[in-house]
C-alpha cells in the first residue's frame, strides 16, 4: 500500500518510514498539510497518517481539506498525537478514521494500517454500489449528479449533529462512512417501477402515487438480502434503514410505515432532509427548479412536522455549504 506521512518533525517522519518500509509498504513524507494536499492530488495515496498538532495546517485541518476534496477513491487518515486525553468527536467530526498515541509501538502501527487496508477495501467494492445508484437514477427523473450531492449533504448534516454534539451514540466515524456511501442507494427501489408511472409527466394519481411509494419497501428488501450474505457489515444496515425509511416523517405521517420520532432510524431522518432539499432545488417532470432560499424556507416550514427538527436545525447552520455542494455539482435545470 501506498502510505503518505504528514509530520513537521523530521524524526517523527523517520521513525514511521521506517516501521511501514519494514511492513513492505510504499512511503512517501511530507513537512506540512499543504503539502500532503498536493500530494494527494497526483498520487493514488489512500492512506494517511498525519500528526494532530503541526504549525500552520493542524491534522484537524487537513482531515477536514481531505474531506471537502475531490480526491478520487477514499482517503483513509489516521491522526498521531502525544497527548493522552483527546476530544476524539471533534476528530471523527473532521474526519479522521482511526487515531495512535505518540511514540507509537511498531506492533500497533502494523495493526491500525491492516485496519485501514481492510476498509479501504470495503470503499472500493461499495464504488460498485454507487455507481449502480447512478445507473437507476439515470431511469427516473432526477439528473446525473443527484447520486453526488445526496452523499455530500447527507455527511454534511452528520458532520455538524456530531459537532454539536447530537446523537453521540450513534454519530462515530463509521456511521458517517457508511452514511456517505449509502446515501445514493435511497431511490435503489425505483428500479422496480415502472416507467408509465416514473417518468409520468405531471401529477400523479392516487394510484399511481401508491406504486411510487413501494421502491422504499423493494429498496429495502434489495439491500436486506446483501445484508443477511454480510451480516458483519454495519454499511448494509445503514443502507437498508435509508431505503426502507428515507420518506418516514417525524410526526408519524409519512411511509411506508407510518414511524415517528426517535423511532425513524437516523440515516433516515438525515437523508430526509437532504433528498428533499435536492428536489426542491431541481427540475422536476411536473415543475421547474425553485430557489435555494425557498428550499430552505420550505424545509424550516416542516421542523417537528416532516424533519427532526435537530436535522433540521444542522441544515439551517450549514445552508452555505450546502448551497455550495449543489453549485458544485450542479446539473443543467439545477437551482435558479
Amino acid at each position: 500500500m501506498q502510505i503518505l506521512i504528514v509530520d513537521d518533525s523530521k524524526m517523527g517522519r523517520e521513525l514511521l518510514r521506517i516501521a511501514l518500509l519494514k511492513c513492505g509498504h510504499s512511503v512517501q513524507d511530507v513537512e506540512t498539510g499543504e503539502q500532503a494536499l498536493s500530494a494527494l492530488r497526483i498520487s493514488h495515496c489512500r492512506l494517511v497518517i498525519s500528526d494532530w498538532e503541526m504549525p500552520g495546517m493542524s491534522g484537524l485541518d487537513l482531515c477536514r481539506a481531505i474531506r471537502a476534496g475531490e480526491f478520487p477513491g477514499y482517503v483513509y487518515v489516521i491522526l498521531l498525537t502525544a497527548r493522552e486525553r483527546r476530544d476524539k468527536m471533534d476528530a471523527i467530526v473532521a474526519g479522521a478514521d482511526d487515531f495512535m498515541s505518540k511514540p507509537f509501538a511498531p506492533d500497533d502501527l502494523a495493526l491500525r494500517v491492516r485496519l485501514a487496508e481492510r476498509t479501504i477495501a470495503i470503499h472500493m467494492r461499495e464504488a460498485v454500489l454507487f455507481t449502480l445508484a447512478q445507473l437507476i437514477e439515470t431511469r427516473g427523473p432526477m439528473n446525473c449528479m443527484h447520486t453526488e450531492r445526496i452523499r455530500c449533504f447527507a455527511r454534511l448534516l452528520a458532520q455538524d449533529l456530531g459537532a454539536n454534539r447530537c446523537f453521540e451514540k450513534d454519530l462515530d466515524a463509521e456511521f458517517i462512512r457508511n452514511l456517505f456511501v449509502a446515501a445514493p442507494l435511497h431511490d435503489i427501489g425505483n428500479a422496480t417501477i415502472p416507467d408509465s408511472v416514473l417518468l409520468k409527466p405531471g401529477a400523479l394519481s392516487e394510484a399511481e402515487f401508491s406504486i411510487v411509494k413501494t421502491h422504499t419497501l423493494q429498496g429495502a428488501r434489495a439491500v436486506e438480502s446483501a445484508a443477511l450474505a454480510y451480516p458483519e457489515s454495519t454499511f448494509f444496515r445503514v443502507a437498508h434503514d435509508i431505503a426502507l425509511t428515507h420518506h418516514e416523517c417525524y410526526d408519524g405521517t409519512g411511509y411506508p410505515n407510518g414511524l415517528k420520532g426517535d423511532a425513524i432510524p437516523l440515516a433516515g431522518r438525515i437523508v430526509a432532509v437532504a433528498d428533499t432539499y435536492d428536489s426542491i432545488t431541481n427540475c422536476r417532470n411536473y415543475r421547474a427548479a425553485r430557489s435555494h432560499a425557498k428550499a430552505c424556507a420550505m424545509i424550516r416550514d416542516e421542523a417537528g412536522k416532516r424533519f427532526d427538527p435537530r436535522i433540521v436545525d444542522a441544515f439551517n447552520r450549514r445552508q452555505v455549504e450546502i448551497l455550495g455542494i449543489a453549485t458544485r455539482f450542479k446539473d443543467s435545470g439545477g437551482i435558479p
